[in-house]
């Protein structure tokens, strides 16, 4: 009774392995545990033998097979889950889109004394450029799917020689309110401008001697300054991304191996969108990788650069991502389809046993 029970217990845990395995070397596994378990007086598998075979059968169902191509696929799979993963932890962050109108409105009051017409309304959405303000709507907010610089512009109709001098005092009051400021830029016909940050919001003030008429003499524009919640959730996206992209790839190309070449040929033809998309995915991974996160040298726009990776419905380019996340989706699902199948062949078993 104890020995029918050990073998029971050794065989549930031996369905870690897949069919496969069980077939070519199951009986002899099976053998030499129980062998080793009755030489040792044992009635049940240990907490090391039950975390090995669970191990090893993992190792063996999620390990991609061997060859350059299945690892350079494993590795863009991996690439493209951790940055849609990282754009999914921006979003949790709370940190995508332009700042609140009122709290835009405060910040730029701290530089221009004089309010404007605030007049309330959805943000517009920039099509590669942005529309010009609303006439009469002196605070406008933009959305920028196409890089996701978001931000809101505030604009004063002042009079054009009062230009310089309001733009010189803007920096004045917000150093004096602790703001970190950039020197003055001053280029010609009048023109000047700085960028402000207080950590939280960023401000570029510009101004210029413009005819009376032909739009503001002075500009701020408002957006969010780059948010220490919004790196983190990025990261934790990203390396979590990384790991289950990793095992999906190994596991969707363990399917693939065992079908037929019908179904290998229709999973590859569905695949040929995402996977041509490698490239642009692995320059995208890369710059947010070692720029956004392991330097951190990047601005805003940095954070925000995985957010590429969604559709965004409001703009004509949501159809490019969306064909990349189909048709790496439908690959998934077809590789995992039940089947008739077929069993690796001699030389691949024997290369998966000696690993």
């Amino acid at each position: 009774m104890a020995q029918e029970d050990l073998r029971r217990s050794y065989r549930r845990l031996m369905w870690a392995y897949p069919r496969w395995y069980r077939r070519e070397r199951g009986a002899e596994l099976l053998t030499t545990l129980l062998d080793d378990a009755a030489a040792a007086g044992r009635r049940r598998a240990t907490y090391a033998e039950t975390r090995d075979l669970i191990a090893g059968g993992l190792r063996t169902r999620l390990r991609p097979p061997r060859g350059p191509l299945a690892g350079v696929v494993a590795g863009l799979v991996a690439l493209y889950v951790a940055v849609v993963a990282a754009a999914f932890g921006v979003v949790l962050s709370g940190y995508p889109g332009p700042p609140a109108d009122d709290e835009s409105v405060a910040a730029a009051r701290i530089a221009v004394s004089e309010p404007p017409r605030n007049l309330h309304g959805p943000p517009a959405a920039c099509d590669i450029l942005c529309p010009e303000p609303v006439a009469g709507d002196d605070v406008t907010a933009y959305r920028r799917p196409w890089d996701h610089t978001d931000s809101v512009r505030i604009d004063y109709h002042l009079s054009p020689d009062r230009t310089s001098t309001v733009v010189t005092e803007a920096r004045r009051r917000l150093i004096a309110a602790g703001w970190r400021v950039t020197g003055l830029d001053v280029a010609g016909a009048g023109a000047s401008s700085f960028e402000a940050s207080n950590g939280r919001l960023d401000l570029w003030v510009s101004g210029a001697a413009r005819e009376p008429g032909s739009g503001a003499p002075v500009t701020v524009v408002v957006a969010k300054s780059r948010s220490a919640r919004a790196i983190g959730f990025a990261i934790a996206g990203f390396a979590g991304g990384l790991l289950a992209g990793w095992l999906i790839a190994a596991w969707t190309l363990q399917r693939w191996r065992l079908h037929r070449d019908k179904r290998r040929w229709a999973v590859a033809g569905v695949a040929a969108p995402f996977l041509l998309s490698g490239p642009w995915l692995g320059i995208a991974a890369l710059w947010f990788a070692t720029v956004a996160v392991a330097f951190g040298r990047a601005d805003a726009k940095s954070v925000k650069a995985p957010l590429a990776v969604l559709p965004d419905l409001s703009t004509p380019y949501w159809i490019g991502p969306a064909l990349i996340a189909l048709s790496a989706v439908a690959a998934v699902g077809l590789a995992a389809l039940p089947g008739p199948g077929r069993e690796p062949g001699r030389r691949a078993r024997m290369t998966q046993l000696a690993r």
